[in-house]
């Protein structure tokens, strides 16, 4: 299954600024301007400090393609995407949050996950949403524009706020590229680029998928499905033999 689009793939690209392999860090040591890099990095999102520590924060950023690889630190603190300001976006995102330091809660579509020690989770930037991180946290982040995923929303809201361990699976193969992706680019043509960003996408869809479960129902269900047809077929097509077998007889 093909998960994104080539053609809108290549026109976000075109619309985005900045070197492939350049790296933008940014810096906040207050609420309002943390906000500001937040949402100028990323989306706007109603940010709340978890205690009244000195607030500092950092953002570094690579963009590969039309993905962009970022990773945040800062103080306890909790992330909200509301309603208003989804409602009031120009952009949306199909985002992973990967918590390699710390501890991160997330909530979105009706559940919520503890995302810790390397593992990921999915989430859209479309519907409401809210990140808690604790400790002294690190998140990496990797955002593609949502018109790049060709992936209905039916089945995106499947697959958020479900966490993807790096210990087995899809997210064992994922996990290493996921942190070289934050660190060098290197020797990648624009060409080479957006294909990079777009197969990377789709096995982070494919390992939600799979940390989820619901594919796995879905092949049960599937596979009910054939031996109930396969029962039908075969009686069907033998009625007699069926009934002799089973002791039925015609009425008189």
């Amino acid at each position: 299954m093909v998960l994104w689009s080539w053609r809108a793939a290549r026109r976000t690209l075109h619309r985005m600024a900045g070197s492939e392999n350049g790296v933008v860090v940014e810096t906040a040591t207050s609420l309002r301007s943390w906000t500001g890099v937040i949402r100028d990095r990323f989306i706007a999102l109603q940010i709340a400090q978890q205690d009244a520590s000195p607030l500092s924060g950092s953002v570094r950023s690579r963009q590969i393609g039309h993905l962009q690889a970022s990773v945040v630190t800062s103080t306890p603190q909790t992330f909200t995407r509301t309603k208003r300001l989804a409602a009031a976006a120009d952009r949306d995102l199909l985002a992973v949050g990967l918590v390699d330091r710390g501890s991160g809660y997330l909530a979105q579509d009706g559940r919520d996950c503890v995302v810790s020690g390397g593992a990921f989770a999915v989430y859209d930037t479309s519907r409401p949403f809210a990140w808690a991180m604790s400790g002294d946290w690190r998140l990496r982040v990797y955002t593609w524009p949502r018109e790049s995923i060709a992936v209905s929303a039916a089945e995106l809201q499947q697959l958020t706020a479900t966490p993807v361990r790096t210990s087995a699976g899809v997210g064992f193969f994922l996990s290493p590229m996921l942190d070289r992706l934050t660190q060098s680019a290197a020797g990648t043509s624009g060409e080479g680029a957006v294909r990079l960003a777009c197969e990377v996408a789709e096995l982070t869809v494919t390992a939600a998928g799979e940390a989820s479960g619901r594919w796995r129902a879905a092949e049960r269900g599937d596979e009910r499905l054939r031996e109930i047809q396969a029962f039908i077929e075969a009686h069907l097509t033998a009625p007699r033999r069926y009934r002799l077998e089973n002791g039925w007889t015609r009425p008189d």
